[in-house]
């Protein structure tokens, strides 16, 4: 399949982008159990709590981080990953290596969002930075307010408001005292706020 083929298939799928990504990660666990190369010309390897999203740029659908979901280690990632009919790995430095993080592709601002995770985050346990994935470059952004360190969350675009909205997760902050995040924020127009 060629390149522009892939991005126009990408582009007008009519399944819904979580029946894309649960074809595509269970086509990649297959390819693994295969005894094909980790690395190399078939992909990223085995991976548990990476993050995806399709960049409305390139067409390209975009992976960072994860854990090796096999092997003796279960290590954090931090590489990035770029499927367009196949598989690239983009060399760009990122957030450093971690699992139970989210991606989207913000419109309104035209660059691929990564929220929270855990691994390479500090002294927290949890992540509460934000990165932007753009022209296979990654960049923090800063914030003043932000919805705390958490993972396992979701996050999805509101294109009807023109806003990201990321829920749940499991986290520190004080809206997660039960160790459960039950809270709802927005991001929009280079700031988050919280759902009152």
């Amino acid at each position: 399949m060629d390149k522009a083929l892939a991005r126009r298939t990408v582009k007008s799928m009519s399944c819904s982008y979580y029946q894309f990504l649960f074809l595509l990660t269970t086509l990649l666990f297959l390819a693994q159990c295969a005894d094909l190369p980790p690395e190399g010309p078939v992909g990223p390897p085995g991976l548990a709590g990476h993050a995806t999203a399709v960049d409305e740029n390139t067409g390209a659908l975009v992976y960072y981080g994860g854990l090796a979901a096999s092997g003796d280690s279960r290590a954090s990632r931090s590489t990035t990953w770029s499927w367009d009919g196949e598989f690239r790995r983009v060399a760009a430095a990122g957030p450093g290596p971690r699992y139970g993080h989210t991606m989207v592709f913000d419109r309104a601002r035209g660059q691929t969002i990564l929220f929270g995770g855990a691994g390479s985050c500090g002294e927290n346990a949890y992540c509460d930075d934000l990165w932007v994935f753009q022209e296979e470059m990654w960049s923090e952004l800063t914030a003043e307010v932000t919805p705390g360190p958490r993972f396992g969350h979701a996050m999805a675009y509101d294109s009807r408001r023109n806003r990201v909205v990321l829920f749940g997760g499991v986290g520190e902050e004080s809206d997660c005292a039960t160790g459960d995040c039950q809270t709802t924020w927005f991001f929009a127009g280079g700031q988050w706020s919280k759902l009152p």
